[in-house]
């Protein structure tokens, strides 16, 4: 667990053993962290182009469930090798283990 103050806890848990992460280590120590900002920035980025792309055509801009979805879907495809990355650089698979799972994404 990180340090948040949410996950502070009082309980006594007989068969659990909490474990903090040291303060500042989140993004070492937290891969998903990181491919989750990324996700953010993708979606973020194709809503800012559906945008200007209204602004120059002068329409207002209007993003209903379906449009947010696919912009979604967008963001979410060009995050996948930035989880693996991630899970790569904080040292949780190895550069062997990492082309087996590469391999395996054909079944999707």
């Amino acid at each position: 667990m990180d340090n948040c103050s949410a996950n502070q806890t009082t309980c006594e848990l007989d068969n659990i053993e909490l474990k903090f992460l040291p303060p500042n280590t989140t993004a070492r120590l937290q891969p998903l962290d990181r491919s989750t900002k990324s996700f953010k920035v993708g979606y973020r980025r194709r809503h800012l182009n559906r945008l200007l792309m209204n602004l120059r055509v002068g329409t207002e801009l209007k993003v209903d469930q379906l449009g947010a979805i696919h912009m979604m879907t967008g963001a979410w495809n060009s995050v996948k090798q930035s989880v693996a990355n991630c899970f790569r650089k904080a040292g949780f698979v190895t550069a062997e283990h990492s082309e087996a799972c590469e391999d395996g994404d054909d079944d999707e």
